[in-house]
């Protein structure tokens, strides 16, 4: 027993005045530190950089997300306007094919367009009241002549036609069928004459030697053709 403990103190003794093995541990203790240190760097960085990188993605995302909502927004704006003007071309659309079935109708129907008027020149002789009667029944009102081209119009078709014109409610005062009083005046030479005291409605004579004076006043009893005037597109 005694000397296994002086072996042991022996070799204890030996390691610990070796200084090769005291060297060995430092060394191996040093170059312990120095990596640990280097991977504490290396990972310091790597947090930094993936740091960097995060923002860098963050506020690419950003960017990216106001350019969506102002093209979204810009998209939704372009898709209203483009609606809108399908709505207004699809209403303009369906007011031409109601003209066009209007007119159609109307041509049918015998009557004449000129201007923004449609014109019936009727074919049984009536009186003036009668005449006019007729022409709202058909939703329209014996003819207002208000321009020369209207009264040039009017003058190419034959015959004797009443007109909307008359002096019924206070002699001299002659007004059309729509209440405003006459402006523009087409009457044959002499006329209005109010001959025997009761000739209160007008009359289109048709005067070949001067198509503008071709209106007479006649008495609203008598038996004449009357022409109706409609607005052609209501």
């Amino acid at each position: 027993m005694e000397k296994m403990y002086a072996n042991v103190s022996a070799e204890t003794v030996k390691v610990l005045h070796d200084p090769n093995i005291e060297t060995q541990d430092v060394t191996s203790s040093g170059m312990a530190g120095r990596q640990q240190f280097a991977k504490s760097n290396h990972l310091k960085g790597a947090v930094v950089c993936l740091g960097l990188l995060c923002a860098l993605l963050l506020a690419g995302i950003t960017g990216l997300c106001v350019d969506y909502n102002r093209v979204a927004g810009d998209f939704e704006e372009e898709q209203t306007k483009l609606l809108t003007e399908t709505d207004q071309l699809k209403g303009e659309i369906d007011n031409l094919q109601k003209k066009l079935l209007f007119m159609e109708h109307h041509f049918k129907m015998g009557w004449r367009h000129f201007g923004s008027s449609f014109y019936l020149f009727s074919t049984v002789e009536k009186t003036w009241e009668q005449s006019k009667q007729d022409c709202v029944r058909s939703g329209a009102d014996l003819v207002i002549i208000d321009s020369r081209e209207e009264q040039n119009f009017i003058n190419g078709f034959n015959g004797m036609f009443w007109i909307g014109l008359s002096d019924i409610e206070t002699e001299g005062s002659w007004k059309w069928v729509d209440g405003t009083p006459l402006t523009i005046e087409y009457w044959k030479r002499g006329e209005p004459n109010s001959f025997g005291g009761e000739e209160d409605c007008a009359e289109r004579m048709l005067i070949y030697s001067n198509i503008e004076q071709s209106w007479n006043d006649a008495p609203c009893g008598q038996l004449k053709l009357g022409i109706c005037e409609k607005v052609a597109y209501p």
